[in-house]
């Protein structure tokens, strides 16, 4: 006799379920929204790829790096640096394309990002992003919330760090495929 239990489930508010994405593959993980991006997701989504058995990105000849065993030293920074996400530039609509996770170093105005500093309106400039911002920091600080999808590359050397931008890497399926079908 099969015996069935009820389980419940009481969903963790402070944990998200992101969609990792690359050409039509995704890796689901889900993650406390405290995580830091580098090293610990770009950690997990290594992980999940290993887990895998893909030796490389799905749809391309991109190899994947090595999961490192120490996720804290030199040659780890370097392979989690190779990894590139980015995220839809609105939610509703994907076919608005893809934004570059990591904020660069940008100025705007005091007034435009209302911060009240400053002596005069938009006076002061006030630096945001970079490196060790809290737009780059974590889930959180990167505004991501539970079911967004987030597009993932690895980069094969210096050749490709300029942006070529993201059209292509992420195949979402529509209707129109389906119905074709």
């Amino acid at each position: 006799m099969l015996s069935v239990q009820a389980t419940t489930f009481s969903p963790d508010p402070t944990h998200v379920t992101l969609h990792l994405r690359h050409a039509r593959t995704s890796t689901l993980l889900s993650l406390p929204n405290t995580t830091p991006i580098t090293p610990t997701l770009k950690h997990a989504l290594l992980t999940g790829l290993h887990a895998r058995s893909l030796t490389h990105l799905p749809g391309s000849n991109t190899p994947i790096p090595p999961l490192p065993t120490d996720p804290s030293n030199s040659s780890a920074q370097e392979i989690y640096d190779m990894i590139e996400l980015a995220i839809l530039v609105d939610r509703r609509d994907p076919a608005k394309g893809w934004l570059g996770l990591e904020v660069g170093d940008i100025e705007a105005k005091d007034s435009d990002i209302g911060t009240g500093k400053g002596k005069g309106k938009g006076k002061e400039k006030v630096s945001l992003g970079g490196p060790g911002s809290v737009l780059n920091e974590t889930i959180l600080g990167a505004g991501l919330k539970d079911g967004d999808s987030v597009a993932f590359r690895i980069r094969e050397g210096e050749a490709e760090a300029e942006d070529e931008g993201w059209e292509g890497v992420v195949q979402l399926p529509s209707l129109e495929e389906e119905e074709g079908e």
